[in-house]
């Protein structure tokens, strides 16, 4: 995704990526079928992929349009501790939520906050970046990073890493609620 970042624009992909995890929530909360389920995760999968990866980069291109690179690790250390903290207090509460109304409704509210962070992202300003890729020019650049990691084996590996490391603890999370139940 940074590719398309560096085409049409980090923000937009931000943009995209924000949308796509609506969609996969509301489809957690209006689908009855492992089909809804599935587009349900593949939303997500499109919205991890695209969102931190471009997130980092859109910060780094502010601060350095700002003249403020030298930040760069103390922004970024803040916004993963921001994002961890959330996460934990609003699983805490979530979890509450869903044991004392339903699990759906607990989907479904939150949708709104999501919604919130999509209008955030219409008002960012996008910030310069040396990297523009137009036209043809950008699946050359896709061609030329597939040629790379195929012709790189310790790329191939930690990819595989990564895969292999995100799939099981994406496993773990979405299982243990099945655990908990019993």
């Amino acid at each position: 995704f940074g590719a398309l970042a560096d085409l049409k624009g980090r923000k937009y992909v931000l943009i995209i990526s924000e949308i796509a995890v609506i969609m996969g929530y509301l489809m957690y909360v209006f689908s009855t079928s492992f089909w809804g389920f599935l587009i349900g995760e593949i939303l997500f999968g499109i919205a991890s992929a695209s969102f931190m990866g471009v997130l980092e980069a859109f910060i780094y291109d502010t601060l350095k349009q700002m003249h403020q690179i030298s930040r760069y690790n103390k922004v970024q250390g803040k916004v993963y501790a921001i994002n961890d903290f959330m996460m934990g207090s609003c699983g805490l509460l979530g979890a509450f939520i869903a044991a004392a109304i339903s699990k759906w409704f607990t989907f479904l509210i939150s949708v709104f906050p999501l919604l919130i962070a999509l209008g955030l992202c219409f008002g960012f300003k996008e910030p310069k970046h040396s990297k523009k890729i137009y036209g043809q020019r950008y699946f050359s650049h896709i061609k030329e990073t597939l040629k790379f990691t195929w012709n790189h084996v310790q790329v191939k590996w930690i990819i595989l890493f990564s895969a292999i490391v995100g799939t099981f603890t994406s496993t773990t999370f979405l299982m243990n609620s099945v655990y908990f139940e019993k």
